[in-house]
């Protein structure tokens, strides 16, 4: 029993001695992307080119509460994009069939990963008498 156990103390003892295996930094590896490069190349990705011109509707609902900026819902894109005009309160309330304006792609993204668009219309009161 004794010689049993010195044995397998032997073996365990001349074995080397296991390193942690690190692998090598692959040189290849990109850096994790921002949410604004993300979303400029799924921007690319669905179409959109700087200086593109579409529809764009008005959301009902504004979080921000700056004098020229309007989140607006655009074709092939799932969430609302910005939309810089020169007069929000006069496309407010967006209501059918006055809720929809033309937004030209400005090629950028906001940090937080909206898409920045700005009004090809000046304003909706302009827009009404061009109308009549």
């Amino acid at each position: 029993m004794i010689k049993d156990i010195l044995t397998r103390a032997k073996s365990t003892i001349s074995q080397p001695v296991s390193q942690p295996t690190e692998k090598p930094a692959d040189k290849h590896a990109q850096p994790p992307l921002s949410p604004k490069e993300q979303a400029e190349a799924a921007a690319a990705k669905a179409g959109y080119s700087a200086g593109d011109e579409v529809g764009a509707v008005i959301c009902k609902h504004q979080p921000a509460r700056h004098p020229r900026l309007l989140f607006v819902e655009v074709p092939d894109w799932d969430q609302p994009a910005r939309c810089w005009v020169k007069d929000a309160q006069s496309w407010l309330p967006s209501n059918p069939p006055h809720n929809r304006l033309k937004a030209r792609y400005t090629g950028m993204a906001s940090v937080e990963g909206d898409l920045v668009f700005e009004s090809a219309d000046v304003s909706r009161k302009s827009r009404l008498l061009k109308a009549r």
